[in-house]
């Protein structure tokens, strides 16, 4: 949930790979390529931030501070804005 709002913009065709995969070959490990590609350039970050929301009961009002952070990563590294 926590990169949801720039996960469907810029991973949709990267992650469409790697599900293409995994459903035909029946075996993710197979398609552990697809998988590394979507990982992108803000994973420290967002595991903060996915963390914090883990932990806070996906409260999103406690982890602003860590949302700035990952919008911010996704902005300056990838050219992403977070839709409202």
């Amino acid at each position: 949930m926590g990169a949801a709002h720039h996960y469907g913009t810029y991973c949709k065709t990267k992650n469409d790979a790697f599900m293409q995969c995994r459903i035909e070959g029946n075996d993710p490990r197979k398609c552990l390529q697809e998988g590394k590609e979507s990982k992108g350039s803000c994973n420290e970050v967002f595991t903060e931030h996915w963390t914090c929301l883990d932990y806070n009961n996906q409260e999103h009002n406690r982890c602003r501070k860590t949302q700035k952070s990952f919008d911010s990563c996704m902005n300056e590294k990838l050219n992403l804005k977070r839709d409202s």
